[in-house]
């Protein structure tokens, strides 16, 4: 019975055949063999496996400002001024932009003691990987940035930022600024309304090219949640309104209205639907805060829902990855990463100080921005009240002969 058991085994379970991984074969196999047409994408996304960071410098000082992301072609940096005012826009300098000072350097990370040559690093290194090349005054009339939202255009040459300011008790906005439609949501204490901009900046100049304003509305600005950029369109999702403002963006960076899906979805909507109501209703103007319909976007809504959930029934589809851009909790051990070819462990990034042992009760978190193509990483690890900043990078030692 056991003999039949493992020879079933054997037959069935084949093991996972791991590529090679060895960097010169794979430059070998690319000179000579040129492939199917179409894969030498997939060859050449093969050597990103081969560099990848593997030293951290803990605890890197940094200016006086909130690190934000890379632009997609990996040419800039921006950063959000700490008084949440301003963009501050850097030129990133290549991965190997501090070998210099690296090369005294050994192990996976820097240590925890007090060394003058360690200090020297600490206070040098930002400056050799980024160079500033504009400050763009942004938020007006005592608005303030959200450091957690930004989006870059695909050809990476403009940045949209959005800022906020709470609308002031006294004077109170008028009621229709508030309810514009009958699906309009009531304010209260934990979601208070506030106004908001939208701002485009040139990555180039730092010129503030538009700015468009929101007022009286809740629009979920941090991570993102609100807002959605596909090619050149911008939606922006009103949560006040219950509305979803669509622009275009222009190429000269200018912000063009194009639609506003909510209480009515295309231009011939309201005139469908005055064909359906009461005639006497018809003789006189009803404002959208009477209504007693629900509006179109929540009418296709509802049906697309029920029509997905007819198709799926109790099918749950487990997440493993986090589409927000949020903190994620960190521990004392390194964060691992594996191929997902080979499965293999490829580098270890350690995100917060070694040597030190935080309190028990402490809330330790750690986010992470990802050079697009380089072997360069930045994690900022937050712990309580405490910042600290950590460069990743490939760092190569050589020993004497």
């Amino acid at each position: 019975m056991s003999d039949t058991y493992y020879a079933w085994i054997n037959d069935e379970i084949k093991p996972r055949k791991i590529p090679n991984q060895n960097v010169v074969h794979r430059i070998f196999t690319r000179q000579i063999n040129m492939g199917r047409p179409g894969v030498q994408f997939n060859q050449s996304r093969m050597f990103y496996t081969n560099i990848f960071p593997n030293f951290t410098i803990v605890n890197v000082e940094k200016p006086p400002c909130f690190l934000r992301k890379f632009s997609p072609d990996g040419r800039y940096f921006i950063a959000f001024s700490a008084a949440q005012t301003s963009l501050e826009i850097y030129e990133f300098n290549g991965p190997a932009a501090a070998a210099d000072l690296l090369k005294h350097f050994s192990g996976e990370h820097t240590s925890s003691g007090y060394d003058p040559q360690l200090s020297y690093l600490h206070s040098k290194l930002f400056d050799r990987f980024f160079t500033q090349k504009q400050v763009t005054v942004v938020a007006a009339n005592h608005e303030q940035l959200n450091r957690e939202c930004s989006l870059f255009t695909d050809d990476s040459k403009y940045v949209i930022v959005g800022s906020a300011i709470h609308v002031p008790e006294d004077p109170s906005p008028l009621f229709f600024e508030i309810y514009r439609n009958n699906e309009s949501v009531p304010p209260n204490p934990r979601l208070p309304l506030e106004d908001y901009s939208l701002h485009i900046v040139e990555l180039e100049t730092g010129l503030l090219c538009d700015t468009r304003q929101f007022k009286c509305d809740k629009i979920f600005l941090s991570h993102n949640q609100g807002l959605y950029l596909y090619k050149d369109t911008l939606a922006v999702l009103s949560v006040q309104q219950q509305t979803i403002h669509i622009f275009q963006i222009t190429k000269d960076g200018q912000f063009v209205d194009v639609r506003c899906v909510g209480r009515f979805c295309f231009d011939d909507d309201e005139t469908i639907l005055r064909l359906g109501l009461d005639p006497a209703s018809n003789c006189h103007q009803i404002r959208p805060m009477a209504e007693k319909t629900i509006n179109s976007l929540k009418h296709r809504l509802l049906v697309f829902l029920y029509a997905r959930a007819k198709r799926t029934n109790c099918i749950y589809d487990e997440k493993w990855v986090s589409m927000m851009e949020r903190p994620k909790a960190c521990g004392d051990h390194p964060i691992r990463f594996y191929a997902r070819d080979s499965g293999l462990l490829k580098f270890k990034i350690y995100a917060g100080l070694q040597g030190r042992n935080p309190p028990p009760t402490a809330r330790r978190l750690v986010a992470f921005t990802f050079h697009p193509y380089e072997p360069f990483a930045i994690s900022i690890q937050r712990t309580n009240a405490e910042y600290v900043v950590n460069f990743h990078v490939r760092h190569v030692t050589y020993e004497a002969d």
